[in-house]
């Protein structure tokens, strides 16, 4: 399913968004971190099942039905404790 833009720590992805950068990462937690250090990214998504983090300029879409423990969130997200 498609959606506007996602919120914070959600489950899904970002889809046709604009690359920012790629860090290695073992949780939401860490991803939003990792995002708010890059100027840039104003979305991640984190993909535990292969612990990477991906950040994003914009979320162009975002899908809630094709990716399995993945978690999406815009930069200004609060943390959450994703463990």
């Amino acid at each position: 399913m498609l959606s506007a833009n996602p919120g914070c720590f959600v489950d899904g992805q970002c889809t046709s968004s604009l690359f920012v950068d790629e860090w290695p990462s073992d949780d939401a937690q860490e991803c939003l971190e990792h995002c708010q250090t890059d100027k840039d990214c104003q979305f991640f998504t984190q993909y535990d099942l292969d612990s990477r983090c991906v950040g994003f300029a914009n979320c162009g879409e975002f899908e809630t039905d094709s990716c399995q423990q993945c978690y999406t969130g815009e930069v200004l997200c609060q943390g959450k404790g994703f463990a």
